[in-house]
């Protein structure tokens, strides 16, 4: 997951681009335990496709989706 975020995420929601006030460098080194809502959040836009949008200027490919989604959800979700 930490990768998905890396190659899809931070380069909008770090404290330059700070996209709807998410800045995703302040949890990627840090555990998941330490921010469940936002993670909870990221799981849920993952799954529907929602992020990155449809405008960005590099989307994910379905398997890298399935990746991400493989490590993320159980840990999220099990809180």
């Amino acid at each position: 997951m930490r990768d998905f975020l890396g190659d899809y995420c931070i380069c909008c929601h770090n404290p330059e681009g700070n996209k709807r006030r998410l800045d995703l460098e302040i949890i990627y080194e840090e555990s998941i335990t330490g921010h469940p809502e936002i993670w909870e959040k990221m799981v849920t836009r993952i799954e529907s496709r929602d992020m990155p949008p449809v405008k960005a200027r590099k989307r994910p490919l379905e398997k890298d989706y399935a990746v991400a989604l493989e490590t993320l959800p159980f840990h999220a979700h099990g809180l």
